[in-house]
């Protein structure tokens, strides 16, 4: 059972943490001015408390109980690990399967990982995101750029995972773009969304959605003077650096967006515990109950948003939040970042706790100019009545023990790594120049020998006939001179040296006379050699590029290893 941490037993906030930001508009909150209590359960008791499914010990006593730890400069962080953006006329939106960060968020590295796709979204910089979590699934905002391996740190109880994640993140609202002007999308986009742009429901669906969505734009288009307003969260983004006070709409796209986002404003927002993907179930929600969860509404707001002609998925994971860090959270937070040495590195303004009942979906729609934006499908809904606002509910943190030494948790050693892998990199350089040598040294003693012994045995002077063979096409190659593939015989690659000095082919004919002929004498032989011999040097001599460039080049080159 979490007992109670009472204020004077913690480790206190920081003076300055009474001066943490204001929060985005987010997830919709009762205003009730209950404030939760802190509570603590032993981290030796802590498994299997946290995870996706926010019914686990909180629905029956109304607490939420900590998953994770983020760190990041702004706020608010959606992070997420699934995207479901391919829609099936039953089950709805489901995880999208040429989506390769599906995979990502799952997998385990052993080097981080970059995305080398070019990036030309506007409105967009680079946000370092750190988390020390219970979970080793990794979860990361849109859109990462790079992604560290995970840290095992055993010190800081059952947050036992460190992940580490730079995305070039939005800079701003995306409402706030319905003040900028839009551009249509452009024919490599259409074909690159297609997947997200599918509408494959029956008949009856399409109509019944349809005409949802034409009656809340049609509403919104009479109504939309009126409710600008007299909304002062929307007064001011649509009044935000424009000269008309922002009535004249000038970007269609977030236009079909507020419609569909301000028709909701009339349907309930309460905590579910029902993971309903389906189109049955958004049918209920939108026609019937009017009242629903993150996953009601945002799958909603992303097929109303197809019927508009937008690119849409789905995304679940975890959100981060301002509006969400009630008192009992930041007690929470100070408590554990006075015991874990790795949260000291950051500010107390610039932390999160994140919990069970933060798990979260939402809405994703591709802006032309600017790409993939996180939209709040809640942001306009009733806010929850009594303990369905499940900020009202107790925060459950793990007491760490108190006699436990921790070990400061190092970021990943790149220096070391990769003064290691240059290191390496030398030894195999050098092993390769001492292999290339080597060889060298070897076939021209072995094609020495042939000279010396070929009187005695005729099976010596056909291994330095290869030797002397093997020998020419390594010094060749060190000259640039093409690799001879496999398939081909010598006197195959000889017709690439047509007309040059010392006769190819003619060292062709004799090298395969010495390995294939059979001599009528041992002088017959030798003559053959020796002639092989000459026109090796003649073959060398011809083909040598001049100038100190190509001397180098023929010294370093390692072209000759193709032959091994």
């Amino acid at each position: 059972m979490p007992e109670r941490i009472k204020s004077d037993q913690d480790k206190g906030i920081p003076r300055d943490g009474g001066g943490r930001r204001e929060g985005r508009r987010t997830i919709p909150q009762s205003g009730d001015e209950k404030q939760p209590s802190l509570r603590g359960l032993s981290e030796y008791s802590w498994q299997n408390r946290t995870g996706r499914d926010r019914r686990e010990d909180g629905g029956a006593d109304n607490r939420q109980y900590m998953v994770m730890v983020v760190a990041s400069e702004k706020e608010p962080v959606y992070m997420g690990d699934l995207f479901r953006g391919q829609l099936d006329p039953i089950g709805g939106f489901l995880t999208s399967p040429q989506e390769p960060l599906n995979r990502l968020s799952g997998q385990r590295l052993f080097v981080a990982w970059f995305n080398n796709e070019p990036d030309f979204d506007a409105g967009r910089t680079r946000q370092e995101v750190f988390s020390l979590s219970t979970l080793q699934q990794k979860y990361f905002p849109w859109r990462p750029v790079a992604i560290d391996p995970t840290i095992l740190n055993e010190d800081s109880g059952p947050l036992r995972y460190i992940h580490q994640v730079a995305s070039n993140m939005h800079n701003s609202d995306p409402l706030a773009l319905v003040a900028e002007s839009s551009r249509s999308f452009s024919s490599f986009e259409k074909n690159m969304l297609a997947a997200y742009m599918e509408l494959p429901l029956e008949d009856s669906d399409m109509d019944a959605f349809g005409s949802y969505f034409n009656n809340a734009k049609k509403k919104w288009q009479e109504n939309r003077d009126y409710i600008i307003k007299n909304d002062r969260y929307l007064n001011e983004i649509f009044s935000n650096g424009r000269e008309d006070g922002g009535i004249e709409p000038v970007n269609e796209y977030l236009e079909n967006i507020l419609a569909i986002l301000v028709s909701f404003s009339a349907y309930q927002y309460n905590l579910s515990y029902n993971d309903d993907y389906s189109i049955d179930s958004i049918k209920q929600f939108l026609f019937n109950s009017e009242e629903g969860d993150c996953v009601e509404f945002s799958n909603t707001l992303a097929l109303l948003g197809r019927i508009a002609g937008l690119p849409s998925r789905v995304v679940t994971g975890y959100l981060a939040a301002e509006e969400l860090q009630t008192q009992a959270h930041l007690r929470g937070l100070a408590n554990l970042r006075a015991r874990i040495p790795v949260l000291q590195q950051f500010p107390f303004n610039n932390l999160f706790l994140v919990t069970n009942l933060h798990s979260h979906s939402w809405t994703q729609f591709y802006i032309p100019g600017y790409g993939w934006l996180d939209f709040e499908a809640t942001a306009f809904a009733i806010p929850p009545e009594g303990t369905g606002d499940f900020n009202t509910w107790d925060v459950v943190i793990p007491i760490i023990d108190e006699n436990k030494v921790f070990s400061q948790v190092r970021k990943f050693p790149w220096r070391a790594v990769l003064r290691t892998a240059f290191i390496m990199a030398c030894i195999a350089l050098v092993c390769a120049y001492a292999l290339r040598y080597g060889r060298e040294a070897f076939l021209y003693f072995g094609a020495q020998r042939g000279g010396r012994d070929g009187a005695q045995q005729a099976g010596a002077q056909r291994a330095a006939a290869r030797s002397l063979y093997l020998l020419l096409l390594a010094r060749l190659a060190a000259d640039g001179r093409p690799i001879k593939p496999a398939s081909r015989t010598a006197l195959e690659y000889a017709e690439l040296f047509p007309g040059e000095k010392g006769d190819c082919r003619l060292f062709a004919d004799l090298y395969s006379q010495l390995r294939w002929r059979e001599f009528a004498d041992n002088a017959q032989r030798d003559e053959c050699f020796d002639r092989l011999r000459r026109e090796y040097r003649n073959i060398l001599e011809g083909s040598r590029r001049k100038g100190m460039v190509n001397w180098f080049k023929r010294v370093l080159s390692l072209r000759g290893l193709a032959y091994l």
